[in-house]
């Protein structure tokens, strides 16, 4: 419920998430997510 509050506000604004939680976030389409962890 969470991720899909901040998905939602994301998109809204146009922005990118920045998470170490990539999979819970890949079920929302159009999200553009980062992820500062991975390499």
């Amino acid at each position: 419920m969470r991720t899909q509050i901040v998905a939602a506000h994301a998109l809204s604004l146009g922005a990118t998430v920045v998470t170490d939680n990539t999979r819970a976030f890949a079920r929302e389409p159009g999200l553009a997510l980062e992820n500062w962890l991975q390499r």
